[in-house]
């Protein structure tokens, strides 16, 4: 699992409901649901959403489920309840600036009271390159954004780190952020 899914893995209470936007293949949802979390995944994909089962049938894990949608449409966002984390791991990249926003908008009112919001996104050190990415559809955090953005919760994990990716193994500055609505 991604490093700020053990961070928050650590926080949850047994049981706890868990929302993986942008689920890949599951490495995250289906490390938690092995915790012993009921997991509902939303995946683009329906290849992703069939390796995920097949992954927790192999592994004698369950999630409660796999949905097959779009996490920047607000339609399929809003199809959702509540629960005690919702987690993004690696998928602004892919968003573009109203996207991350409806997402953002979403991860707040879908999280319950003492629930947890676990992020993970790349960051570009430099604001002209910056405005390169979000040109194209592809955002990036700022420095200090990610943290700014939660600031009215309680933040309980934040680093800014250059990092290798998992697939591709290229060098780039993330953000990463494990914040509790105390309110």
């Amino acid at each position: 699992p991604h490093s700020v899914i053990l961070e928050l893995a650590n926080r949850l209470s047994p049981k706890s409901t868990v929302l993986d936007l942008g689920a890949g293949q599951g490495r995250n949802a289906l490390f938690l649901a092995g915790r012993g979390h009921r997991v509902t995944a939303l995946e683009l994909t329906e290849t992703g959403c069939q390796q995920m089962q097949i992954t927790a049938e192999q592994e004698g894990l369950s999630l409660d489920a796999c949905i097959q949608g779009d996490i920047g449409d607000a339609s399929v966002l809003g199809q959702f309840g509540s629960y005690d984390a919702l987690v993004c791991i690696g998928v602004f990249p892919f968003l573009d600036y109203q996207a991350v926003e409806r997402v953002f908008a979403a991860m707040r009112e879908k999280t319950n009271q003492r629930g947890y919001i676990a992020i993970s996104g790349f960051m570009e050190v430099d604001p002209e390159k910056r405005k390169e990415y979000l040109a194209i559809g592809n955002y990036r955090f700022l420095p200090g954004e990610l943290r700014e953005r939660f600031s009215d919760m309680t933040v309980h994990f934040y680093e800014e780190v250059l990092s290798t990716g998992y697939r591709d193994h290229k060098q780039r500055y993330s953000a990463r952020i494990v914040a509790q609505n105390l309110k």
